[in-house]
């Protein structure tokens, strides 16, 4: 077959066209087929090696030969599209010979050594794919796979309001499956423990996301008894956020609106005795109002009144919390 043939779209060998448009400028042969069903998804790690070799055959790239696996991020466009689509479509152990056209490999204008606008053959075998350690502490303690991508791209922030529904099991069963709603930062009065906040601040609406957790990030699971080395596994959709408006972008009357909400919500904390959480949220109280300007005079009383009481309350939760030096 000539470079002519294959540039009018045509793979020098029968395959399945995993291209996103159909296009045949992606073509998928399996030479051996992989265990199980699992398949990675967005933002897995996946581990692969590959040969990389022209229509004539000669090898250009070889990661087996240079003894060199190739771990990538999923779908975060840190590779050629030919490896992100090819490994998306593979099951852990599987090889297959995927024929990819210019814009599906290294484009028009060429990649270091290879030429432009050539379409090349990848020999690529998916060794192994994990989910990402979305740990601060990047100790594997919260390990995150997402199911179903979300959309838009707000995430939620301190203080958003948002609907998520649960799925929690242990040594196959099911112990937590609930839909709730629940305030970022306060999710411990919801039995939300600090990992599965942490793993919702990285979510996008209508997002799906599976957690295993293990360690530290099963503090807050009161529901079950776990072992030293328990697996917890969880299954997250945040359904709806409300973000709270970031101060650089609110009006002097938003402002007032925010600080009143935030003031309502230290309030209750207060009552509960969380009193860290509550100072915290009067602070960003007097910060929202300390150069406000109100024409009206109602907004003017109004703001006062809010920022004096915050004033107030953060000087009582020094105390409680025996901070005298403040």
């Amino acid at each position: 077959m000539t470079e002519k043939q294959v540039e009018e779209g045509k793979s020098p060998f029968q395959g399945e066209d995993i291209s996103p448009e159909k296009d045949g400028g992606l073509v998928k042969e399996i030479v051996r087929q992989g265990n199980g069903d699992d398949k990675p998804t967005f933002d897995d790690q996946v581990t692969i090696h590959y040969v990389g070799s022209e229509l004539d055959g000669k090898v250009f790239s070889d990661s087996r030969e240079r003894d060199e696996k190739v771990t990538f991020s999923l779908g975060k466009n840190e590779v050629i599209p030919a490896w992100d689509l090819g490994a998306a479509s593979m099951k852990r152990g599987e090889i297959a010979r995927i024929f990819a056209r210019p814009k599906y490999a290294y484009g028009l204008k060429g990649e270091k050594k290879y030429r432009s606008a050539t379409s090349v053959i990848f020999e690529i075998e998916l060794l192994d794919f994990v989910g990402k350690d979305i740990s601060d502490e990047k100790d594997e303690s919260i390990i995150r796979r997402i199911l179903h991508r979300g959309v838009g791209r707000e995430f939620p922030n301190e203080d958003a309001t948002v609907d998520v529904h649960l799925k929690g099991t242990y040594q196959d069963k099911v112990f937590d499956d609930r839909t709730v709603q629940f305030v970022m930062g306060l999710g411990f009065l919801q039995q939300i423990p600090l990992s599965i906040e942490h793993a919702v601040y990285k979510m996008l609406r209508n997002e799906k996301c599976q957690l295993l957790l293990k360690g530290k990030a099963l503090q807050g699971l009161d529901q079950i008894s776990v072992s030293v080395d328990g697996l917890v596994q969880y299954e997250i959709t945040l359904l709806d956020l409300e973000r709270l408006d970031s101060e650089q972008i609110l009006t002097d009357k938003g402002k007032l609106l925010q600080s009143e909400l935030l003031k309502s919500r230290a309030d209750d904390l207060v009552k509960k005795g969380h009193y860290q959480h509550a100072l915290k949220r009067y602070q960003m109280v007097t910060r929202l109002l300390a150069s406000v300007t109100y024409p009206d005079k109602d907004d003017r009383i109004k703001s006062r009144q809010v920022r004096i009481a915050a004033q107030s309350n953060i000087a009582l939760c020094y105390l409680k919390l025996n901070d005298y030096l403040q």
